[in-house]
């Protein structure tokens, strides 16, 4: 027996439309079947229903990638978006374009497990009295309700191992078993990613996790992450307090601190996501066991050395921990047995409203509807305690969606646990220890209900770990009185080291103008030139009215939030916009960016802001490009670097206007470059613009360097053809070759032309891709990571 497969795409190959597809993974990214998914992505497959915990952050190479691939009908999950992180399957969800059905985490996996175990449904506590349960079978068993649940079957699964054999017996490693054997033994197809293929035998039969009678082929990952290289985005450091009306809130780890205190010695304790996940710093010589969802009993301090990191070892928000001795690892389905099962004796939310009975709401806000996985948590816990501070801010914005937290996540009512809140703002008194509960941190005051009302009270900094997201995106109005704004900066020339965050002024827009609060800008070339000093000095800058600080971009997507006189665009109109970074209102990367109405147009249909973004700079360099070369139906366009984000473009707008498309790009992005719709691939390298040359043949009429190989690519063009080169070089050229320098400013005013491009976006004749995302804090990473080279896909700013 064998089931080792050459490739990702052949492992995936059977995938057909409308197939379920279930993802596993858990937090860090190196542990998803990333090669699987990105195959899945390149063969297209159309209206798939995905299973999973979450589809993960824009760009991120998860589920993610498929729902900006606008290949995804229906999303079964824990988590359908998260707070302050914009996304496709968001944009998507919002306009009615993918279905989404919420599920608390461990009953998820739960299903799973029923699925492959033959049980068809089950009944369970977590969900009722929230709007979950609405319209399903309750029963009342020993005096509590429980909510009928079904069985998941899934057609495949895509899963993540450290290593497998050839019969299908796979090894995990650390906390990294999560969803995957339940995922896998849901499925009619089990399709295993790993590391390392080895002999039968060779892992030792204790060590195997789950065997291969449950998996149905083997491949070897073609895209190794470096887990340690990855870090949670840079935040508020947790010593900083925010300011409420002018007095200091507790910080986070003055809030973490307090919880640590109140945990009782011989306990088991769960850590949600947030503030709480800080409580595993104050434990350390405690006679405390912390439990984590994603399979981890025994772990302790949040490690960030290079040498303390292992990269299998994190906790459920997927920062990296350290072990304690006797620790332990399981799959996703024990670590909730042991949660729903009454094993937690305390379990640390946070959350973004609570009330005087100790129901949990997280926010509805115009921006995002988080799902949430803490039901089970909350109804094995058995202690419960609160935090209060006197004066914090009551937080008006939103609503609380008891879909997705809610109202009763202990059971019946009447076992909500009673409330005593101190009016010290750091006094906390014990609830009575024979009712269950759970202990909730937060920045904000606990509201009690009026009359049957909730008064809404914000419960974690969650929603302000951008550093400030929140409030700009609370409403279009809340934004008019704002007046500053943080942008990305440099106020001298040099490396990526002088980019930093400022706070500025708020721009206002004139007569013809539009002020867009932007989402999303890119990082591109022309950012590292700018910064760089490589084509204008600060004195020439000064000449034409740019004076530091700098603001660099090019290109951006957000949500129009201030008009000038004479302009048909509306608030809240979601649009797309180019500007030229050096004129004197700077560039993109800012949270308000003022342009001309020439240079905006809409954002394209069932396209999110970060993807949109990605499409003003390059798709009218292309556009003006292929102006320039002016070639007709059935002649041919050759393309250098066709796999990068020029290259792509020009691919596929040759393509659409009926050109015979050759393309030039690294072996290993054939597959990419043919579902851009290239005709003929050649691999680049030294013999690559002869075979270019032969397969025209007698060369190509015209051709788009994207590589900027310059005077190279001239032997790949017919005698009298035209190149056009998108980094200024005009020459000297051969055999009546003409060059054209294309400048992708002369078309920064072209709404029309962005306007069509963002049509072929909506009818899937043109790919946007998004790399990664970083928040501006992140800036120097992400312009680095842009002159390394080699990423495929954009590079995105998040505000």
């Amino acid at each position: 027996m064998n089931k080792i497969v050459a490739s990702p795409e052949q492992a995936v190959a059977d995938i057909p439309n409308g197939a379920t597809v279930a993802i596993a993974g858990f937090g860090v990214a190196h542990r998803f079947a990333t090669a699987l998914i990105c195959a899945l992505r390149d063969q297209n497959t159309k209206e798939l229903t995905l299973v999973c915990n979450s589809l993960g952050d824009a760009g991120a190479t998860r589920g993610q990638i498929l729902a900006e691939n606008n290949q995804v009908k229906k999303l079964i999950a824990a988590f359908s978006v998260r707070p302050g992180t914009p996304t496709a399957s968001e944009e998507q969800i919002a306009a009615g374009k993918m279905e989404v059905e919420l599920v608390p985490q461990g009953i998820l996996v739960e299903r799973c497990r029923a699925g492959g175990a033959g049980i068809p449904a089950f009944y369970s506590p977590t969900g009722v009295d929230t709007d979950l349960a609405t319209g399903r079978e309750i029963r009342e068993f020993d005096g509590k309700r429980h909510v009928l649940e079904y069985a998941i079957h899934v057609d495949y699964a895509l899963l993540r191992g450290y290593r497998a054999d050839r019969l299908g017996n796979v090894q995990f490693r650390g906390g990294s078993q999560n969803f995957n054997p339940s995922f896998a033994k849901a499925a009619r197809i089990a399709i295993v990613e790993v590391d390392e293929i080895v002999e039968p035998g060779e892992i030792p039969p204790e060590l195997i996790d789950l065997p291969g009678i449950f998996v149905s082929r083997v491949v070897k990952t073609t895209h190794v992450l470096d887990g340690k290289a990855w870090r949670r985005p840079a935040r508020r450091p947790a010593d900083q307090p925010r300011l409420y009306d002018g007095k200091p809130a507790l910080t986070r780890e003055g809030i973490a601190r307090n919880a640590a205190r109140l945990v009782k010695e011989g306990t088991y304790v769960n850590l949600g996501v947030g503030i709480p996940t800080m409580v595993s710093n104050y434990l350390e010589g405690r006679d405390v066991i912390l439990h984590a969802e994603n399979g981890v009993l025994g772990y302790g301090r949040m490690v960030s050395e290079e040498h303390e990191i292992d990269p299998d070892i994190y906790n459920a928000a997927g920062q990296f921990v350290a072990l304690n001795r006797g620790a332990s690892f399981f799959d996703s389905v024990a670590s909730f047995e042991m949660a729903r099962g009454g094993r937690i004796d305390t379990v640390i939310l946070g959350a973004y409203e609570v009330d005087q009975q100790g129901s949990v709401a997280n926010w509805s806000t115009a921006d995002a509807n988080p799902a949430g996985q803490r039901r089970q948590l909350e109804h094995g816990r058995r202690q419960a305690r609160r935090h209060r501070r006197r004066d914090g801010p009551l937080v008006r914005q939103g609503r609380p969606d008891h879909r997705d937290g809610a109202r009763g996540q202990q059971g019946p009512t009447e076992a909500a646990p009673q409330m005593h809140v101190s009016s010290d703002w750091q006094g906390v008194r014990e609830l009575r220890r024979d009712r269950p509960g759970a202990l909730a941190l937060g920045q904000g005051p606990v509201r009690h209900r009026r009359g049957g009302a909730r008064v809404h009270a914000q419960g974690s900094d969650r929603a302000d770990r951008d550093g400030g997201r929140g409030r700009a995106e609370r409403s279009h109005d809340g934004m008019m009185g704002r007046k500053t704004m943080r942008a990305v900066t440099f106020s001298r020339l040099g490396g990526p080291e002088v980019l930093e965050v400022s706070e500025l002024p708020a721009p206002q827009p004139g007569p013809g103008e539009v002020r867009i609060r932007v989402k999303a800008a890119t990082v591109n070339p022309t950012d590292i030139s700018f910064r760089s000093g490589r084509q204008f000095s600060v004195a020439q800058l000064a000449e034409i009215g740019v004076r530091p600080p700098f603001i660099p971009g090019m290109e951006l997507a957000g949500v129009v939030d201030a008009v000038g006189e004479g302009t048909s665009w509306r608030a809240g109109d979601r649009v797309m916009a180019i500007v030229n970074p050096r004129r004197p209102g700077g560039g993109a990367q800012a949270e308000l960016v003022v342009v001309p109405t020439a240079s905006v147009a809409r954002v394209p249909e069932g396209a999110s802001l970060e993807t949109a973004a990605t499409l003003p700079m390059n798709g009218l360099t292309v556009r003006l490009a292929l102006d320039r070369l002016a070639l007709k139906p059935g002649q041919t366009l050759g393309v250098t670097g066709a796999a990068g984000a020029v290259g792509g473009y020009a691919v596929e707008l040759g393509v659409s206007e009926g050109l015979r498309v050759i393309a030039v790009a690294r072996p290993q992005d054939e597959a990419l470059v043919k579902r851009f719709g290239a005709k003929t691939f050649v691999p680049s390298g030294d013999a690559a613009m002869r075979t270019v040359y032969d397969a025209a043949p007698g060369g190509v009429d015209g051709l788009i360097d994207a590589a900027v190989l310059d005077a190279a690519v001239l032997p790949a063009i017919r005698d009298g053809g035209k190149l056009a080169t998108v980094r200024g070089f005009a020459g000297p050229s051969e055999r009546g070759i003409t060059i054209e320098p294309v400048r992708v400013a002369s078309y920064v005013h072209n709404h029309e032309a962005l306007d069509r491009l963002g049509r072929l976006v909506a009818e899937g004749r043109l790919t946007l891709r998004v790399a990664e995302t970083f928040p501006p804090e992140r800036a120097a990473e992400a312009q680095r990571k842009m002159a390394a080279g080699g990423t495929r896909g954009r590079l995105v700013i998040v505000f």
